[in-house]
This record gives structure tokens, sequence and C-alpha cells, in this order.
């Protein structure tokens, strides 16, 4: 199972309205932003799909998001890296109830 795609796909429309409003990301940003952050995020928790869940659980976003890296992800969205950090918390938040 790709539970961190599974997670991010299923509240793929919550992620983007997230992002627009609480990022500043642009529609067509959004949407380019959540399948680019799906993979960032897995390569970070750990480098494959099938990452352990309670691995996944016990990460900090903080931790998680210092192992993404934001420039490539900037670069490959078209987006500014501070706007990727924004939106890698945001995202991150979102799809864990938070």
């Amino acid at each position: 199972m790709d539970l961190i795609t599974n997670l991010f796909g299923d509240k793929r429309n919550e992620l983007i309205k997230v992002l627009m409003k609480s990022a500043g990301f642009g529609p067509g940003q959004a949407a380019s932003f959540v399948p680019a952050a799906t993979a960032a995020v897995t390569k970070a928790a750990g480098g494959t799909k099938a990452v352990d869940p309670k691995k996944l659980a016990g990460l900090d976003a903080s931790k998680l998001i210092a192992k993404i890296d934001i420039p490539a992800l900037a670069s490959k969205v078209g987006v500014d890296k501070g706007l990727v950090t924004s939106g890698s918390r945001s995202s991150l938040r979102s799809s864990s109830g938070r």
C-alpha cells in the first residue's frame, strides 16, 4: 500500500483549497504541488512508496520538511521556495487532521 500517496490523494481537493487559502498558491500551482509534494514526502519519510505507518506517525512535520529538498521541489512546481515551505506545512497539517 502506498500510504502517503493514498493520504494525500484522498484529500487532494481539500489540500488544493488549503494551499490556495493558507499558503497563497494559485489554482494551477496547488494542483501541481500536491503530486510533487507527495513524492518528496515519500522520499523524506523513508525513500520508498511502502512507508511504515508507525514510522510516519512518529515523524515531526518540521523534521520531515527539513528532509525535503525545498529548492528542487520549488523548481519542479515553478514557485518560490518560501511558498513551497509554507505549502508543505499546510499540506502536512491538513493531511494529519491538525
